[in-house]
């Protein structure tokens, strides 16, 4: 099988393990040592796209052994995929539970608790991801996840308005790495919706100009409106 796979026949592959790890599970034999063999089975499905084979297959292996991190987080994914987010935030909490601090299985499982509006859990998750990455001490930003947490983190607090630790984070992940995305954006937004409207006035301008904003324009235009009136710059408001 290793063979088949290293000379890209991943579905004869798929099949030889299949079959060898069926007769050896009939037998009694099978262990769980032999999860990474069966994993390589779930991932040709999964990166065919065909999610339900995916599915069904890292399934019947946590049928038979529960806490398999790399099976349960590989079935997250898949069923998020398949916008199965109450089954793929059900798969990232067993994993979170084996691997309390890994950063990537957090931020899943925020992403996946944004999409189903459940806000306790996404920003409670979000604070975890953040501390899984050492954020805010001075070292955060050498985590090899830091930009893809930040970034998470910046689009599930601003879906949720909690805009203190947004304006933080946003913050943060502008000096580490740019105004790339929505950070800038969301700075503007969540400054001006706790009070700090002279920084976030030109924050928002940027913002208003950029067309990757077009899906948040009413909301800039809100936010932009209201640092300036509280400016008393009635004429731009």
């Amino acid at each position: 099988a290793l063979s088949l796979y290293a000379s890209g026949e991943r579905e004869a592959a798929d099949a030889l393990i299949l079959s060898s790890l069926g007769d050896l599970d009939r037998c009694g034999a099978l262990v769980p040592a032999l999860g990474a063999h069966h994993y390589q089975a779930v991932l040709t499905a999964a990166g065919k796209a065909s999610f339900p084979e995916a599915e069904k297959r890292a399934s019947r292996w946590l049928e038979k052994y529960p806490e398999d991190f790399d099976h349960l987080f590989l079935l997250g994914q898949v069923r998020y995929q398949m916008r199965k987010w109450p089954q793929a935030a059900e798969s990232f909490r067993a994993a979170a539970a084996i691997r309390p601090r890994s950063a990537e299985v957090l931020r899943w499982l925020s992403q996946t608790s944004a999409q189903m509006g459940a806000q306790d859990e996404g920003v409670r998750v979000v604070k975890r991801s953040l501390e899984a990455i050492r954020f805010p001490a001075g070292d955060y930003g050498n985590h090899p996840l830091a930009r893809t947490v930040l970034g998470n983190a910046i689009a599930v607090l601003h879906r949720f308005q909690e805009y203190e630790l947004l304006a933080e984070v946003a913050g943060a992940y502008r000096g580490k790495f740019g105004d790339a995305g929505e950070a800038a954006m969301a700075e503007g937004v969540a400054l001006a919706n706790i009070g700090r409207y002279g920084e976030a006035e030109p924050l928002l301008r940027q913002a208003s100009g950029d067309p990757a904003n077009a899906e948040n324009a009413d909301e800039i235009d809100l936010s932009l409106g209201l640092a300036l009136s509280k400016q008393s710059k009635w004429a731009e408001a």
